[in-house]
């Protein structure tokens, strides 16, 4: 067995993904049935008892063109218009080597005289006609007709591979690859036409040749359709080497499409074609939204890595599907997470996704989207918490919806985007992905946040999902951002009064937490800034419930960020978007809270010192013994006032009286805490802090007063 390098044949475009394919086939059907082929280093190897040269003479002397008619197509060349030069030519040919399509041209001839058919085929006739083919032409005809097209139901079906029915537009695959084989072979003897030979090499292996011919390839290869901009000059021609274009639509047909019945045999068939799934305008910068409508689908063409012989690959593609759970992937970002489970057939190294993508007027291109590797990544598992009450389902349909706002579209891509990431482009290093989970968090904090504004979205999709502590364990990638944001979240989420923070967000139900209501008199946040926000929640928890039990939080905050948010070095903006997100994390029981980061904070400004143990619950201060059992201290609302107004120095003088009245003493009457931000204090002072930063915070209060900091 000898290894050979196809250079010609690399996993992009989808023609030479396919050539690659073909040759394979042929090699293992007409020459070596124990050829093995893999892919390696952006090429397709062949491991085969043939060496290079007999593999060229192989194509040269022995290799017997597929028969593939496509008699339904307008453009086909069995009627009066179209281009009639390939079929024609090879109906005349005494060529050994074209016997088989000869045999096949007269089944198809005789089927189509004896319905005396002179004209495409519409409608019912159509249908009539594919079901009379392919009940009486032979089995070497059918591989085409399978690949090509699918009878199901009704209406016959169509795999976007091979366009709509063997066609793309007005191009007719079978009757330009007939047109192709007359030019590389001579019809009577069999033989190569002279610039064959050069062409072939180039076709295998990539070897420089200048005669291309100016002959379109339709969808397979982008690159090579001509158009504007396609080469020097203004515009450019389609160039084409037909062996390209013959050994593609050989690889072609070993994707032959099945029809699958779901609930019943006798349901409506559904077509299912090999690692093909509905389009989606995300993941890609290639692809949009837009897109999706006029799409012919995704296919996911697999690289392996791992030597397989033909008849292997062709089990492969027949149960090529990749499945979530109990269901089928539905389209391409359901491909994606199924590709991080390895819901897929073992042994793929990786897919290279294509999308049926209308360009270039109403033509379609095989667009080469990204590439992903199959490899197991528990972010993906993440994901399949947004499915809880069928949410992400809900939210992406109805933002796909015409009548959708503009708003809705761009969160939906993004966060499409951000999941595709999530599920396959997992590292080594923990902060990249850290940061992969945050984004996701962050775009669905700004989905919750337009959720709360829009009531037509939230009838359309009325649950919200439940995520577990998973998600912030995995999107901590330890910044002050993330920190204030988890910890302000966790506020509730544990309480005996079971008033988590989304209830300031969204109208929630507060019995199920999961349910939107019509109207809630909780929900205080508004697109203002972070500092309003906070506020206006801190407000309302105060109305509903006295005192400051209602900020305890399982999750504490250190010092050292509180100082940095009171010094305006923390991304406010980032911090809200995190915030929208993290409240829909109903369990935070066992999480980092537990642990107690006390951090320096070494310059925190006096007045924070002062005023935070009124800002925490009584049982807290009874457990760093600042007061005792029998006293309790009280969170003024006219504080809350004085600072929203920025009369610092007055709430500094009633916190001070409320401290000792509960036994704290604390004598601040020399400080000038002008220059401090009312609002941005009362944020700093509802961050949750730990117990050993709270004793730390009363020993500066009590023991070493400090000149206040701006």
């Amino acid at each position: 067995m000898s290894e050979i390098r196809l250079e010609g044949c690399t996993p992009t475009p989808l023609a030479h993904y396919l050539k690659a394919v073909g040759i394979l086939r042929l090699i293992s059907e007409q020459a070596n049935d124990s050829c093995t082929g893999h892919w390696g280093a952006e090429q397709f190897v062949l491991r085969t008892s043939l060496d290079k040269t007999t593999l060229i003479n192989f194509f040269v002397s022995d290799y017997e063109p597929s028969p593939m008619l496509a008699p339904w197509n307008g453009g086909s060349g069995f009627y009066s218009y179209g281009d009639k030069t390939g079929i024609e030519a090879i109906r005349k040919s005494n060529a050994d080597r074209l016997r088989p399509f000869r045999e096949a041209l007269q089944q198809v001839d005789a089927v189509l005289t004896e319905d005396s058919r002179k004209s495409t085929p519409t409608g019912k006739e159509k249908s009539q006609l594919l079901i009379k083919l392919r009940a009486y032409v032979s089995d070497n005809l059918l591989e085409f007709f399978d690949a090509a097209i699918i009878l199901a139901g009704d209406d016959p079906k169509f795999p976007p591979l091979l366009g709509s029915g063997g066609n793309n537009g007005n191009l007719d695959f079978t009757n330009n690859y007939m047109q192709r084989i007359v030019e590389v072979f001579d019809v009577n003897t069999g033989k190569l036409q002279p610039n064959a030979d050069g062409l072939l090499r180039n076709a295998l292996f990539g070897e420089p040749v200048s005669d291309l011919c100016n002959n379109p390839i339709g969808q397979f290869a982008p690159g090579n359709a001509g158009g504007l901009n396609s080469s020097n000059g203004f515009e450019g021609k389609a160039r084409l080497n037909p062996w390209d274009y013959i050994l593609m639509l050989e690889g072609a047909v070993v994707f032959a499409a099945a029809a699958t019945r779901r609930f019943s045999a006798t349901s409506v068939g559904k077509l299912s074609s090999p690692f093909t799934v509905y389009a989606t305008g995300s993941g890609s910068g290639a692809v949009d939204h837009s897109d999706e409508a006029s799409a012919r689908g995704e296919m996911w063409m697999p690289l392996w890595q791992r030597p397989a012989t033909y008849s292997e690959l062709r089990v492969l593609f027949g149960e090529g599907r990749a499945s979530l759970g109990k269901r089928a992937a539905h389209d391409g970002l359901d491909f994606a997470r199924a590709v991080s489970k390895l819901g897929v057939e073992r042994g793929i190294a990786s897919f290279q996704r294509y999308s049926f993508t209308m360009r270039s007027g109403k033509a379609y291109f095989a667009t080469p989207l990204d590439r992903i590797p199959v490899k197991r990544n528990p972010d993906s598992d993440l994901i399949d918490q947004l499915e809880d009450g069928q949410f992400l389902q809900q939210l992406r349909e109805f933002c796909r919806k015409d009548s959708a706002p503009a708003r809705s579209k761009i969160l939906v891509r993004r966060l499409e985007n951000a999941l595709f990431e999530c599920a396959n482009k997992s590292t080594d290093s923990t902060q990249g992905n850290a940061t992969r989970v945050q984004v996701v968090v962050a775009t669905l904090g700004e989905i919750v946040a337009y959720l709360a504004n829009s009531t037509v979205a939230r009838s359309a999709c009325p649950r919200l999902p439940k995520l577990n502590s998973q998600w912030v364990y995995k999107a901590n990638d330890h910044s002050p951002e993330f920190r204030i944001a988890a910890g302000l979240a966790a506020i509730g989420a544990e309480s005996d009064f079971k008033c988590p923070m989304i209830a300031h967000v969204v109208p929630i139900d507060l019995n199920r937490l999961d349910r939107f209501v019509e109207k809630s008199h909780l929900v205080t946040c508004s697109t203002g800034s972070l500092g309003r926000n906070l506020t206006s929640i801190l407000r309302r928890r105060l109305i509903k419930w006295e005192g400051a039990k209602s900020l305890t939080s399982n999750l504490f905050i250190p010092l050292n960020v509180v100082q940095a948010f009171l010094e305006g070095k923390v991304d406010e903006d980032r911090v809200w978007r995190l915030f929208c997100g993290l409240v829909l994390v109903r369990y935070w029981r066992n999480y980092l809270g537990t642990t107690q980061h006390l951090g320096l904070g070494t310059s925190l400004p006096a007045a924070y010192c002062l005023l935070k143990p009124l800002f925490v619950s009584p049982d807290q201060l009874q457990r760093v013994d600042a007061i005792s059992i029998h006293r309790s201290v009280s969170l003024p609302p006219r504080l809350i006032r004085m600072l929203e107004c920025g009369q610092i120095t007055a709430a500094l003088n009633l916190g001070s009286r409320e401290l000792r009245n509960a036994g704290l003493s604390s004598d601040f009457s020399n400080l000038h805490p002008h220059k401090i931000d009312g609002i941005h204090l009362l944020s700093a002072l509802m961050l949750p802090i730990g117990d050993k930063a709270l004793k730390s915070l009363l020993r500066r209060t009590r023991f070493e007063p400090q000149e206040e900091t701006t």
